[in-house]
């Protein structure tokens, strides 16, 4: 997802290839998908690069970016969309969350995350699906709460809770 400070212009975008994008400095997380993407549109020049490999105890690259957003010190954060929506709800300035959708799939910037199951698991696996199905609507009430873009089977956004299969 794309993070811009809501009056500065960037409103209304929904693409890396929108012109309003030339030139504007931009945060990335370093060898991250959207990298390829900002070296396609000519945006990687002027990009902001945030250091991927961290210490999760002393290193916060994303709060950082956030950070240098608020200040004014790049126009942009590309983050990942829990991340971002996460940062973006505990923001101080407002923020508008602009996800990333309309943007050519090599490499994809959206994709479902998912439970790994043992192979010879398959009564765990159909127990947790059928859980999860039950659950649906909490499930996606609590990760719309801390922010996180959720996108149904046809990569449209899902913004309200989806009905729990019975």
């Amino acid at each position: 997802m794309l993070l811009v400070k809501r009056g500065i212009g960037l409103d209304g975008i929904d693409r890396l290839s929108d012109p309003r994008l030339k030139g504007k400095r931009l945060g990335i997380i370093a060898a991250t998908p959207t990298a390829d993407h900002l070296l396609e549109e000519g945006l990687l020049a002027t990009a902001k690069s945030y250091a991927l490999p961290v210490d999760k105890q002393s290193e916060f690259p994303a709060e950082d970016m956030m950070a240098d957003l608020a200040a004014g010190d790049i126009d942009g954060a590309l983050l990942w969309g829990p991340i971002g929506g996460y940062l973006a709800r505990r923001s101080s300035e407002a923020v508008t969350i602009i996800p990333l959708l309309h943007e050519r799939d090599r490499p994809p910037l959206s994709y479902r995350i998912t439970f790994g199951i043992r192979h010879n698991e398959q009564n765990w696996k159909r127990q947790l699906n059928e859980t999860i199905a039950k659950r649906q609507a909490d499930l996606d009430r609590v990760l719309l709460e801390f922010g996180v873009p959720l996108l149904d089977e046809d990569n449209h956004p899902i913004t309200a809770p989806r009905n729990a299969a019975k």
